[in-house]
């Protein structure tokens, strides 16, 4: 995608591709960055780091043994606070690193 126009008059989307293409949409979900690539923070000696790391757009295909380990957690957003409980139960000691708070609710059990 190239660009994405909301249009007033007709209230819907204009989107513009990258081949040239445009194309009508009466909804518009941009799923660029965070959605479509991990982003791997840049934190200082994580090239030294000699223990394991995992980023959860990237998890190995093969379970990943957390039991007894003292666990660093980076972020709260939808991924992190659905991974922390599973980390916490199984983990030594979890620290969770957290920048911006982040407002989550559980979904209503009819919408399950």
């Amino acid at each position: 995608m190239t660009r994405a126009v909301f249009r007033e008059d007709s209230d819907d989307w204009e989107v513009h591709t990258d081949r040239g293409d445009v194309v009508t949409a009466q909804f518009f979900v941009s799923a660029v960055g965070c959605l479509s690539a991990a982003n791997v923070p840049q934190l200082p000696g994580l090239e030294r780091f000699g223990g394991e790391w995992y980023h959860t757009g990237a998890w190995p295909q093969e379970p990943v043994d957390f039991s007894g380990k003292r666990v660093g957690l980076v972020g709260t957003g939808s991924t992190g606070i659905q991974v922390m409980p599973v980390v916490a139960a199984e983990a030594g000691h979890l620290t969770v690193f957290q920048r911006t708070p982040n407002y989550t609710a559980s979904r209503p059990a009819t919408l399950r």
